[in-house]
């Protein structure tokens, strides 16, 4: 909000490129009739709540927020929504996603979901962001992703790849 306020007072950007997340799109009671989801759907906050998924709260909140205060304030605002991010680090600690593929992979967790997810490597995500900003045509949300993969699938890899680890089987 400091960012979107600062740039209203500016009056001189022409835009800005918020990072938000799929999880801000995906988590909805009726996710199963919805074939595919697109830009236009938004995670429900209830359906969050009910199930913990206070991420995927906070980014839909958050974003919300963000687009009111852009409409109120005149500000050309686009959204790359990116879905699991894989790939190097750039930060010197994991993210969110590193930390949860090192759970499956260490044995700390008992199971991995059992659902599909759809994952986008970083270099992807820079392009994305990078189109969003230079790209006169960008508007909206966009979704950025690219391989859907059952977390079932993705497990199988690791293991074959790191056979000597706990890696999570159920």
């Amino acid at each position: 909000m400091n960012v979107l306020k600062s740039c209203k007072k500016a009056k001189s950007v022409k835009r800005v490129v918020l990072t938000s997340s799929c999880s801000s799109i995906r988590y909805r009671y009726d996710v199963q009739q919805i074939d595919p989801l697109n830009e236009s759907h938004w995670s429900d906050t209830e359906y969050c709540k009910q199930y913990n998924l206070w991420y995927a709260y906070a980014k839909t909140v958050a974003e919300k927020e963000a687009w009111s205060v852009a409409n109120e304030s005149g500000i050309n605002l686009v959204v790359v929504n990116p879905s699991y991010v894989v790939g190097p680090l750039l930060a010197p600690q994991p993210t969110s996603t590193i930390q949860k593929i090192l759970e499956y992979v260490n044995g700390s967790v008992e199971e991995y979901p059992n659902m599909a997810v759809g994952f986008v490597h970083i270099d992807d995500v820079v392009a994305a962001h990078i189109l969003a900003m230079e790209k006169k045509e960008a508007a909206g949300r966009l979704i950025c992703s690219s391989t859907v993969a059952h977390w079932s699938d993705v497990i199988q890899m690791l293991k074959s790849k790191y056979p000597s680890y706990p890696i999570v089987d159920k």
